[in-house]
């Protein structure tokens, strides 16, 4: 995993213990048929988590998301 403990904290809080955005910050191949549900997830934890909580910074997350798509 591409993160020390302070940062996979940090995004821990942030994420709110959503299942599956660790795998992000690995080279876990999303877009094959094994992590299809995970990679549901990611997506779907990315367009509830800003309309839940706007004051929070998604930006990361996204820009993580769209390159790794």
């Amino acid at each position: 995993m591409d993160l020390d403990y302070t940062t996979y904290m940090e995004l821990l809080r942030l994420t709110k213990g959503a299942f599956g955005w660790q795998h992000l910050y690995t080279e876990a191949p999303l877009d094959d048929w094994e992590f299809e549900r995970t990679a549901d997830r990611i997506a779907r934890m990315l367009d509830v988590l800003p309309q839940v909580f706007p004051d929070c910074d998604y930006t990361p997350l996204r820009e993580k998301w769209d390159a790794r798509r």
